[in-house]
């Protein structure tokens, strides 16, 4: 040691010393034919090197001698750390001693990984307190240890770990919560180990590093999550982009970060002084399968519509309302993907009316998004071989969640060898689990695989998709006869969701006759409009009109007619007018006089509700005509009633009493519903008029009632009303 090694040579000193007193005196004889004088000078010489050399040369141990230096950081005391009760799935995990193993940080090389969060600043970052709330809530929960952000690349769980940093540093300020130190960020990269995050932890909470070498990867794990669990002041510590320690496809541990798994298994075993929030892409796992316990996975979500819009709305991006929703649905609400927009509205000096009606540039912003770093291009060309790129596009093909059995016709496999691709698929959050044993994938993910089916071939590529989505449709087919009611029990969309999936199905894979079949078929025409789901109704016959097929001309009326009644309902006349008109000259040009009928009296309602009355009457009057003429009495007392309640509207109540009359014979003697309808007109001209003048009013007209009408229609052809 340093100390035998002074004492030695302070003794030799002293001899040397006493031969020199000695020569001086004369006791020491000449030695070598050196006079004592001689002697004396040597042996002074002798003594002040030895003296020199073993009191101030620094002692170096032998293996330290060509060892780097590292940076140093401020020594601390190395406490004998208390045992700590651990429940671990097998095997269990000693309590480690670090009394004897403790060191100073120049005994250990490690990499400083402290880092930042992304701006959080409320100028450009919407704060999403409710979230931030829930988050905090679980992170000062007394049964957690750490809490992992989780999801798809570049929706905001960087961000989101700031907000929360943020709030619980106001709590700390206000002498609120459960933490007493200031918060730290820890950034992992790609180089980052294990032994540096246990190093900079063990640095940050001021505790003796551990030379690990000595310990198994089970016992490093329990070193650190002791270091946190008996550290003075409970502490957040944030690990950022933890997913750089993490196999992408399993969330487990890379073999090049031996110790992360344990680690991870220990923070899941039971509650720490200290917090950890991490922000992974994928789920993070442990070596052992163990239920969630103390370890929380909160898997981040995209901006809700309102957050989405508020932020578009903050960069100064003009639009509508309906504009910016629409923006913020279709990437739904992912923060990087609609910091993209932003940025290429502004660089392009685009309109966002221009780039959501434009497919070019909406191509353009789906492709700025999937080529950024580790994200969708990266995700489909190195973490996915091809059953599981056929899995992910299976599922793109449907709009709704569903189950796996709904993808094994189109990818051709079982369910049972799916299930492992599709647990990794999970893994790395490109779906959302919206209900039991369902999925739906993220609709950035779906909209990205539907153009991946056959790569730098887009002829290839809408035919493989097309393919893919009559098999959809064959699935959904199957799916309705199993569950839906017959259609006399029907009595809402929901008990024909599947055909109406059916139906969407057919007309992606281009399949127009089959899809219109089945509307047909089904009776969904008049069912949709019947319920009032006319939104629905407007989709369906839309997709029916995008692509030329080859129609039966009454097909394309019925679909014109729907799409004007559609209209008429939402209060856009001009487009029911148009479409109306489409459909009658369709049906003339067939000879369907009835439908060309019923076209005239749908087109007087509408004049009717724009108020221009006697243009409705002149329509009314030929839809009279053909009705009569083809013997449809339903339609009849339809249009009788119709021609009565403008004539009413006008207080001409003897022609308006006339028509109700006539309407009333018709619908009773084919016993329509509408009997109830007409007697409410006829009810309330009595109270109009007054009981005594409508008997005689009901007296004159009653017995020439048809006479009446007539007289009426005949100034209606005269053009003798306006």
């Amino acid at each position: 040691s340093r100390t035998a090694k002074i004492w030695i040579g302070f003794v030799i000193t002293i001899l040397l010393l006493a031969v020199w007193i000695a020569n001086i005196i004369g006791k020491i004889p000449d030695l070598w034919g050196i006079n004592p004088t001689q002697q004396a000078g040597i042996l002074t010489a002798v003594a002040a090197v030895l003296a020199a050399f073993f009191a101030f040369v620094p002692i170096i141990p032998e293996d330290k001698v060509d060892a780097p230096e590292p940076v140093a950081l401020p020594p601390a005391p190395a406490p004998v750390l208390p045992p700590i009760n651990i429940h671990i799935s097998p095997p269990q995990s000693p309590v480690v001693d670090t009394s004897q193993t403790a060191t100073t940080a120049k005994s250990i090389d490690y990499t400083h990984i402290y880092g930042g969060l992304p701006t959080t600043n409320e100028r450009v970052i919407q704060q999403r307190e409710g979230v931030v709330k829930e988050v905090y809530a679980r992170l000062i929960d007394d049964g957690v240890s750490s809490v992992a952000l989780v999801g798809i690349g570049g929706i905001g769980k960087s961000t989101l770990a700031g907000l929360v940093r943020d709030y619980a540093e106001q709590q700390r300020k206000l002498g609120k919560g459960r933490f007493e130190a200031e918060a730290a960020v820890l950034t992992v990269d790609g180089t980052t180990t294990f032994l540096d995050l246990a190093s900079n932890i063990f640095a940050l909470l001021n505790k003796p590093l551990l030379d690990f070498s000595h310990y198994s990867l089970q016992s490093q794990a329990m070193a650190l999550f002791q270091a946190l669990s008996t550290a003075d002041k409970p502490r957040l510590i944030v690990l950022d982009q933890f997913e750089n320690l993490l196999d992408e496809q399993t969330g487990r541990a890379l073999p090049a970060s031996a110790g992360v798994g344990e680690f991870l298994d220990v923070l899941n075993s039971q509650p720490c002084t200290c917090r950890l929030l991490l922000t992974s892409r994928p789920v993070p796992e442990g070596t052992h399968a163990d239920l969630e316990a103390c370890l929380h996975i909160y898997r981040v979500s995209g901006l809700t519509t309102p957050e989405g819009v508020a932020l578009l709305r903050s960069q100064q991006i003009s639009g509508s309302e309906d504009e910016l929703r629409q923006a913020v649905e279709r990437c739904s609400g992912h923060a990087f993907a609609l910091t993209l927009l932003v940025v290429m509205l502004k660089r392009d000096n685009l309109s966002l009316t221009t780039l959501l009606h434009d497919p070019a540039y909406l191509q353009l912003w789906e492709k700025d998004i999937a080529g950024r770093p580790k994200f969708l291009d990266y995700i489909y060309t190195y973490l996915l071989d091809k059953v599981s790129r056929q899995l992910l596009l299976a599922f793109a093909i449907y709009r709704e969640p569903v189950p796996l059995e709904a993808v094994l016709p189109i990818v051709g496999k079982t369910k049972a060898e799916l299930l492992p691709l599709m647990r990794n698929l999970l893994v790395q959050n490109l779906f959302h689990i919206a209900v039991k044993e369902q999925f739906e994938l993220h609709p950035l993910v779906a909209s990205y695989a539907l153009n991946h089916f056959v790569l730098n071939d887009e002829a290839a590529n809408t035919k493989a998709r097309q393919a893919a989505h009559a098999k959809a449709a064959q699935y959904y087919v199957q799916l309705a006869a199993k569950h839906c009611p017959e259609q006399s029990k029907r009595r809402s969309v929901k008990h024909v969701q599947p055909l109406i999936e059916a139906v969407w199905q057919y007309c992606q894979a281009a399949q127009w006759q089959e899809a219109y079949a089945l509307l047909s078929k089904e009776e969904l025409f008049d069912d949709l409009r019947r319920w009032g789901t006319n939104t629905l109704l407007l989709e369906l016959c839309q997709l029916l009109l995008s692509e030329n097929w080859q129609y039966q001309p009454l097909q394309m009326a019925i679909i014109y007619s729907n799409l004007a009644s559609v209209y008429d309902v939402l209060g856009q006349k001009q487009e029911a007018i148009k479409y109306h008109e489409m459909a009658l000259q369709v049906r003339r040009e067939a000879g369907d006089r009835g439908g060309e009928g019923t076209t005239l009296n749908n087109l007087g309602s509408v004049y009717d509700a724009l108020g221009e009355k006697g243009k409705a009457l002149e329509y009314y009057e030929q839809a009279l005509g053909i009705r009569r003429e083809v013997g449809d009495r339903g339609g009849e007392g339809v249009t009788l009633c119709n021609i009565g309640t403008i004539y009413f509207e006008r207080s001409n109540y003897m022609f308006a009493l006339a028509f109700f009359l006539l309407a009333k014979s018709i619908f009773q003697k084919v016993q329509s519903p509408n009997v109830s309808v007409i007697e409410e007109w006829i009810t309330d001209l009595r109270t109009n008029v007054g009981e005594q003048q409508f008997a005689t009013l009901l007296a004159q007209v009653e017995p020439q009632a048809e006479q009446v009408v007539q007289e009426a229609l005949r100034e209606v052809r005269d053009g003798m009303i306006d």
